[in-house]
This record gives C-alpha cells, sequence and structure tokens, in this order.
C-alpha cells in the first residue's frame, strides 16, 4: 500500500494507519500466461469497489495498481488482491484516523 506511486514505481509506504486520502494499491506479478487479477476495496465488511486488472505473461514479472480514495471517518479498510477466479491471493489491512 502506497501513499503515492511514481512513474518509475517508487512506492511511498503507507503504513498500518492512514490519513482521509487516496492510496495506491500496488502489485507485482509473475504470470506465465495472461491472466486477471482483482483489486478489492472495502471499508468494514461494505465493497466500495473492484478493478479488474490485466495482467499480461512475462516471465520478468509485471507491476500493476490500483487507486482508492479513503473517507474522511475513521474505520478499518482492507484490499484484497483476488485471482480471475476468485481465489485470495494477499489482503492488506490499514486504518484511517
Amino acid at each position: 500500500m502506497c501513499t503515492s506511486l511514481s512513474s518509475s514505481y517508487r512506492c511511498d509506504a503507507a503504513g498500518s494507519t492512514v490519513r482521509p486520502g487516496r492510496l495506491v494499491f500496488y502489485t507485482r506479478l509473475l504470470a506465465d500466461r495472461n491472466t486477471s487479477v482483482v483489486h478489492r476495496w472495502y471499508r468494514g465488511d461494505q465493497l466500495r469497489q473492484s478493478i479488474r486488472l490485466e495482467v499480461p505473461a512475462r516471465r520478468q514479472g509485471f507491476r500493476t495498481f490500483s487507486r482508492g480514495t479513503v473517507v474522511a471517518s475513521d474505520g478499518e479498510w482492507r484490499v484484497e488482491l483476488r485471482s480471475r477466479d476468485g481465489q485470495l491471493l494477499h489482503t492488506e489491512r490499514f486504518t484511517v484516523r
């Protein structure tokens, strides 16, 4: 999770507690065939947005990201990385204060 991400993929790490505003969920993947993944942004148990991202087959890996805006109210958030078929691959959790 990043507070900002440069064009050269330099991530300013967000930490476990963040202020309201824009965040970036940065993902590096290795895929031996073309596929897709989904970033699912949740506040509590409420899905706020779901973003499908295409991932081309590349031995050297592929980088992708999604952006989300966390609201001004306090709360627990998470972003899930899921495979094309819905398998949970990774979860990032953070608190907005």
